[in-house]
């Protein structure tokens, strides 16, 4: 009798698996909880924390990011749509005739935090960019994990 009631309860959890997935559900394990993702595949945490870094690095104090009202610099370009407006820099003759060596969108906004004078944006939010106005140490001071999450949140910005 044991062994048969054995039978039947696994014979119970096989039909409730292929129950779970003919419908189209997955098992995920009740202490498992999902990391929300943005649409740029960071983890939000990570992207949190790469703007806490902006305002620590103090990227806010020359750059402007609209809707984020501690970035307010008039010194540096716009970042409000970097990842975006980085694609296309990249395929301009300015830029492919600079030093700069991106080939993308994420590539030339790493190179223009850590050789920031790869590349002079041509427009500033007052007057044209100029060389030699961002740190130019960061390849030094900025940790590994901190440059991975500014670019997170730099990235996020589209």
């Amino acid at each position: 009798m044991g062994q048969h009631r054995l039978h039947i309860g696994m014979g119970l959890i096989v039909s409730a698996a292929l129950l779970l997935v003919a419908c189209g559900g997955t098992f995920t394990s009740p202490t498992a909880t999902p990391i929300p993702l943005d649409p740029t595949g960071a983890p939000i945490s990570v992207i949190a924390r790469g703007k806490t870094v902006f305002v620590k690095k103090v990227c806010n104090s020359c750059h402007i990011v609209k809707g984020f009202d501690e970035a307010i610099g008039l010194v540096g370009p716009d970042l409000t749509t970097i990842y975006r407006s980085a694609a296309s820099t990249i395929q301009t003759s300015v830029y492919k005739a600079s030093k700069g060596r991106a080939t993308t969108a994420i590539d030339y906004i790493r190179e223009s935090i850590l050789d920031p004078n790869a590349f002079i944006y041509p427009s500033c939010p007052t007057a044209a960019c100029q060389p030699n106005l961002m740190i130019e140490d960061f390849k030094e001071t900025i940790s590994p994990d901190d440059l991975e999450a500014l670019m997170a949140y730099l990235v996020s910005l589209r």
